[in-house]
């Protein structure tokens, strides 16, 4: 998985998350588990991503909320796999950290 930022120079620009599987797709029961998320790596507290703007299987766009100036970690998690749903989510971490300036 990586990220791109679409519109360089920004604040609150599209990111788009390039990668394979990764359309966000979630059954009722896990609704609230399932996103993308930016994780706060000085409090490892969560901010889900709101706005998506395009949702496939090998691109993701989303709108950056407003974050506090400190690194994060991004996080997808979806029970898309293929065409069918998994029982539980499944989880990926972009390995690079993300710096808000």
């Amino acid at each position: 998985m990586k990220v791109m930022d679409s519109f360089k120079g920004e604040v609150n620009a599209h990111i788009t998350v390039y990668g394979d599987r990764i359309k966000i797709k979630i059954s009722e029961e896990f609704k609230d588990e399932a996103g993308l998320f930016f994780i706060n790596l000085d409090n490892q507290s969560r901010t889900k991503i709101t706005q998506l703007i395009n949702n496939e299987n090998k691109a993701v766009i989303f709108m950056t909320p407003a974050l506090s100036k400190v690194n994060y970690e991004l996080e997808l998690v979806t029970q898309r796999n293929r065409n069918a749903l998994l029982k539980t989510p499944r989880s990926e971490k972009l390995t690079t950290v993300l710096i808000i300036n």
